[in-house]
Order: C-alpha cells, then sequence, then structure tokens
C-alpha cells in the first residue's frame, strides 16, 4: 500500500512509487485526518501485534471488558485497512488485465474471459 498526501490539488507520494506500477492507473481512497495516522506502517505494526496479542488472550484466559473493547477497535481498524487493501488490489487487477487486453488486441491472440 502506498499512502500520499493531496497539496495544492496534486498527490505527494510518502514513499518511492513502485517500478512495476508504472503506466498503471491507480484509486485514490481518501482518509479521513484522524484515520491518516492509523494507516501508517509503523503505527500498524504495534496495533496489530497488540491485536493479535488480544485474540490469543482471548482463546487461552479470556479478555475483561476494556480489553474486549480494545480488541474490537482493533478489529475495526484492521477491517478498514484490509478495505484500502482490497480496494487498491482490485484496482491493481483491473489495470493489469486493461495492459493485458492492449497486448492482445495489438497481437491479435485470443484470451479467455
Amino acid at each position: 500500500m502506498l499512502t500520499a498526501k493531496i497539496h495544492e490539488g496534486r498527490i505527494q507520494p510518502e514513499q518511492p512509487i513502485p517500478d512495476m506500477w508504472e503506466g498503471l492507473t491507480v484509486q485514490v481512497v481518501p482518509l479521513l485526518p484522524d484515520q491518516a495516522d492509523d494507516f501508517r506502517d509503523e503505527d500498524w505494526t504495534s496495533k496489530n501485534a497488540r491485536r493479535v496479542a488480544l485474540i490469543r488472550q482471548r482463546f487461552a484466559q479470556g479478555l475483561n471488558a476494556p480489553e474486549s473493547k480494545e480488541l474490537e477497535q482493533l478489529q475495526e481498524l484492521a477491517a478498514q485497512r484490509l478495505e484500502v487493501w482490497d480496494s487498491q488490489l482490485l484496482s491493481d487487477v483491473a489495470a493489469m488485465r486493461e495492459a493485458v487486453e492492449r497486448v492482445v488486441s495489438q497481437t491479435g491472440t485470443a484470451t479467455a474471459t
């Protein structure tokens, strides 16, 4: 996943854009300001580690009410993160399909759909 900021009407990536994305059309999914920090990889790594620990604890010895609430919030964050990734993956697959269809139309090779 790539994060970016919009500044003066332009998208400014916060990481280098992978070379394999060259020429692809991408879908931009905006995040509200309070959501943006939740999607930074360093932040997510620690939150996801805590989520996994709480899941293990839930099955091993159970959770108290505050831990259950924390796990619920972390699970929602994970679902939001996966939704963004799913959207990006679907966009990537659509772009790849378009690229393949362009190649096929240029070479006259048939493709199964």
